[in-house]
C-alpha cells in the first residue's frame, strides 16, 4: 500500500507534466497555484500535510515553469 507521501510526490509530478505541457491559460492557472501554495505555507498552524503538498507543488512549478514562477520567487521566499 502507498503512503500518503509517496501518493502526494506522484501527484506533484502529474501536475508538473501538464503545467510542462501548457496551453492558452497555463500563466494565469500557476500564478494562481503559486499564491495558493504560499499562502497554505505562511498560515501561522497549518496542518503539516496542507505544508508537504504545497512545497511539492511549488518544487514542481519552479522545476516546470521556471519563467512564470521567477515573478513570484519573493513572495515564495517571505513565506519560507
Amino acid at each position: 500500500m502507498l503512503s500518503d507521501n509517496t501518493i502526494f510526490k506522484q501527484c506533484a509530478e502529474v501536475y508538473g507534466i501538464l503545467v510542462r505541457l501548457g496551453g492558452t491559460k497555463i500563466v494565469q492557472v500557476v500564478e494562481n497555484d503559486v499564491d495558493f501554495a504560499v499562502k497554505w505555507i505562511s498560515v501561522s498552524n497549518p496542518r503539516e500535510i496542507k505544508k508537504y503538498a504545497s512545497i511539492l507543488v511549488l518544487k514542481e512549478l519552479l522545476y516546470e515553469a521556471p519563467i512564470i514562477t521567477f515573478t513570484k520567487i519573493f513572495a515564495i521566499e517571505s513565506a519560507l
